[in-house]
Parts: C-alpha cells; sequence; structure tokens
C-alpha cells in the first residue's frame, strides 16, 4: 500500500499534467482559431481585388454539430497565371454567402476576391473583421492560459508542502 507521500507526489504530478494541458490547450485554441484569421487578414491588407469564376457551391453539413457550412471553389487570373481558391471568409463565417454564390454560379457570373499580390495563390472572398469570432477565441484562449498558468503557479508554490 503506498504511503502518503507517494499520493502526495502522484497528486502533485496530475495537477502538473493538468494544468500543463489547459496551457497547451490554450495555445492551441491560439495558433487554430486566432492566427491564421489574423494572418489572413493582413496578408489581403492590400485589398487586391480580382475577378473569379466559381466552379462549384454547395452546402456541407458539418461533422459532430450538424451545422451546414458553405464549400465553393473558384478560379481566378493574377499576373498572367491561373489559380484556384475555396477560401470564403477568414472567421469561417461562409452559410449568408450560399444564395449570392449559388446564384452567380447559375448565372456563370463572377465573383471578386482579394488576392495576397507577394503570394497570389492566397485569396479569400470575404477578409471582413468580425468581432465576435475573434472576441470569442480570445476569451476561450485567455480562460484556458490563465486557468491553467494560475493552477501551475499554484503547484509551484505548494511543491515544498507535499514534501513536508
Amino acid at each position: 500500500m503506498p504511503d502518503a507521500r507517494t499520493r502526495s507526489t502522484t497528486k502533485a504530478v496530475i495537477e502538473w499534467i493538468v494544468f500543463g494541458a489547459l496551457v497547451a490547450l490554450g495555445i492551441c485554441f491560439f495558433c487554430g482559431l486566432i492566427v491564421p484569421s489574423v494572418h489572413g487578414y493582413w496578408r489581403t491588407r492590400s485589398k487586391t481585388m480580382v475577378p473569379a469564376r466559381l466552379s462549384s457551391v454547395e452546402l456541407v453539413k458539418g461533422g459532430r454539430t450538424g451545422r451546414k457550412t458553405m464549400v465553393a471553389n473558384y478560379e481566378y487570373d493574377f499576373g498572367g497565371r491561373t489559380y484556384r481558391g475555396d477560401r470564403i471568409s477568414l472567421w469561417g463565417y461562409t452559410r449568408p454567402f450560399h444564395r449570392e454564390f449559388d446564384l452567380a454560379l447559375r448565372r456563370d457570373a463572377k465573383i471578386r476576391v482579394y488576392v495576397d499580390p507577394a503570394t497570389p495563390s492566397y485569396s479569400v472572398y470575404d477578409r471582413e473583421f468580425r468581432l465576435w469570432p475573434f472576441a470569442g477565441a480570445v476569451l476561450m484562449v485567455l480562460g484556458t492560459v490563465g486557468m491553467g498558468t494560475y493552477g501551475l503557479r499554484w503547484c509551484w508554490k505548494h511543491r515544498n508542502l507535499a514534501a513536508a
């Protein structure tokens, strides 16, 4: 049977792992939710727009949530070369554009996409900054990193008490 010291050491290790995982989760939220959107917004800051021809538009049901999102593919010319793109919105906000895209596809009309002049293969239809998805992601990051950091600080502060 393990003694009290072994139990307290095991408990301390588990606490370090749990709080460290919270910090890691917050970093993953930051890298997965905030960085790509802000980076895409920055890449298209020159607001260079080109006409694009839609090749497909469809509403797809999401995995676990069952929420529908729009998937579209388009082609555009930039600098004498043809590129393909599928980014609709920097913030994952695609469904409101379905009616407009479906109509443009049926009428063979062109849409206008923002292109990164330095890397023309990067394009996006809607580069508008959306406060609520950004604020929600920031709150998730701050919440998880904050709880994890507070817990790690608590573990560090109480590390010698378990040994006593």
